[in-house]
C-alpha cells in the first residue's frame, strides 16, 4: 500500500551534483518525516505498530532533473488503517509546513522562536544537507509539493514551495550559526548533578499539556524549581519513557544555568546519564 498523499522533491540545478551530498540530502529529509510524523501521531494518540517503517520510499523518478516523488509505504499491508489515518491529518502537508517553517527561520524571513521550537544540532545538520545540493551548484533551486492521487491514479499540487540558491545560502548560514551556538554551550558548566523533575502545575497555572518545558530542581545549584530544557531529543524521550515515576527519581545530569540579571532562570541539559529511582 501506498499513501495517496505524496512529496515531489526536486533539485533544480545547472551543474553535476556529488551523489554523496544527494544522498545525504535524501536521508536528512527522511530522518525530518520520521521524527515529525512519529511525534504528530503521538500528540493525536495514533499508535504505530513499527515505528521503523515510517519512512518515505521513492515511488517514481525522472531524470530530467534531480526529481523524486516520495510517499508513505506499507510493504507488507501490516497496518493500512494507521496509512489512511495520516492521510486524512494531512501529515504531508503539516510536514512541509514544518519544513518551511525552519527554512524560513534559518534564512531570517521570520523573528526569532522560542527556546521550545529550537532545534539540536543533529536536527540543524539535516537541514544544512538538505540545502547543500543547491548550495555548492550555486545557481539553481530546491522545490517541494504537496501531491494528492485520486482512484483514477491522477495527480494534483495542493502545495507548492521554492527556495532559490540565494535563500539556500541565507539559511544555510543560519544553520551554520545555530550549531555554532549550540558547540558553544553544550560545555557543562556542572556535570554529574542530580536534577528532581517538580510538578509544579498548580503553581504556574498550566496543565501539563499545555507546558512547553518541564520544571526541576538541583539542591546543589538553586533552591528553587526552574525551567528544564533538554538539548538532546534521545534524553527527552528516555524522559517520557520512563516506566516509573517521573517525579518520584533522580536524573543524574551534565546541565548548564541559564542566568538573567545574576540569578539562575533556567537548566540546559547537557547529557543525561543515568535515572535513579528515589529507593536507591
Amino acid at each position: 500500500m501506498i499513501s495517496d498523499s505524496r512529496i515531489q522533491l526536486q533539485f533544480d540545478v545547472d551543474k553535476p551534483v556529488d551523489l554523496v551530498d544527494l544522498t545525504l540530502a535524501f536521508q536528512a529529509f527522511n530522518r525530518q518525516y520520521a521524527k515529525f510524523v512519529n511525534s504528530y501521531l503521538s500528540e493525536k494518540d495514533v499508535e504505530i505498530p513499527d515505528e521503523d517503517s515510517v519512512r518515505l520510499y521513492v515511488t517514481r523518478i525522472e531524470s530530467n532533473c534531480i526529481l523524486a516523488e516520495l510517499g508513505w509505504v506499507d510493504p507488507h499491508g501490516l497496518f493500512p488503517g494507521v496509512l489512511v489515518v495520516m492521510d486524512n491529518v494531512n501529515t504531508i502537508r503539516e510536514f512541509l509546513k514544518n519544513i518551511s517553517f525552519y527554512l524560513d527561520y534559518f534564512r531570517g524571513a521570520i523573528g526569532e522562536i522560542s527556546e521550545s521550537k529550537q532545534l539540536g544540532k543533529r536536527d540543524c545538520e539535516d537541514f544544512k544537507n538538505l540545502l547543500a545540493p543547491v548550495v555548492k551548484a550555486g545557481k539553481g533551486s530546491l522545490k517541494y509539493k504537496e501531491l494528492k492521487y485520486d482512484k483514477d491514479g491522477k495527480a494534483s499540487t495542493l502545495t507548492e514551495m521554492e527556495y532559490v540558491t540565494d535563500e539556500a545560502v541565507k539559511a544555510t548560514n543560519g544553520v551554520t550559526r545555530r550549531i555554532e551556538l549550540l558547540e558553544k554551550t553544550t560545555a557543562a558548566d556542572h556535570e554529574k548533578v542530580l536534577l528532581g523533575l517538580v510538578s509544579i502545575e498548580e503553581k504556574i497555572h498550566k496543565p501539563e499539556s499545555k507546558r512547553t518545558h518541564d520544571y526541576g530542581s538541583i539542591e546543589s545549584i538553586f533552591p528553587k524549581p526552574l525551567a528544564v530544557y533538554w538539548l538532546s531529543e534521545v534524553d527527552q524521550m528516555k524522559v517520557k519513557g520512563y516506566d516509573g515515576n517521573p517525579f518520584k527519581c533522580s536524573f543524574v545530569v551534565d546541565v548548564n544555568v541559564e542566568t538573567k540579571h545574576g540569578e539562575p532562570r533556567a537548566y540546559r541539559v547537557v547529557k543525561l546519564h543515568d535515572i535513579l529511582p528515589d529507593s536507591e
